[in-house]
């Protein structure tokens, strides 16, 4: 296996997202997107920006993903990451905390993840 290849990539990102660590979440999904990887690391991605607070980024990201897989809210919700969805599908992300981290303020509008489901 090439750990530079795209699905590891991809993969790593959700890791290092459930664990917390954003800034390396992010530069995995990078990667992992300039390898077209597709709508799973750009829903990643999505969560990421929601957790720094990037929401312009989140919803632009969430809107590309879902464009190109329609389901992808279902399939994210499975690995126990989820949006509020409203009429328009807006990347508006739960308030919540993540396992292991400190509790982050309602109002800062980040995603939820549970330690449960596989990427």
């Amino acid at each position: 296996m090439n750990p530079e290849s795209g699905p590891i990539l991809d993969s790593l990102g959700m890791a290092f997202l459930k664990l917390g660590k954003l800034d390396e979440a992010l530069d995995a999904y990078n990667k992992a997107i300039a390898k077209e990887t597709g709508a799973d690391s750009l829903m990643g991605r999505a969560f990421v920006y929601a957790r720094k607070g990037d929401q312009a980024h989140a919803d632009a990201d969430a809107a590309a993903a879902r464009k190109i897989a329609p389901e992808i809210d279902e399939i994210f919700a499975d690995y126990g990451l989820k949006f509020d969805q409203s009429p328009a599908r807006t990347a508006t992300a739960k308030a919540g905390t993540k396992p292991g981290a400190a509790d982050v303020p309602a109002a800062k509008k980040v995603a939820s993840v549970s330690g449960t489901g596989t990427h």
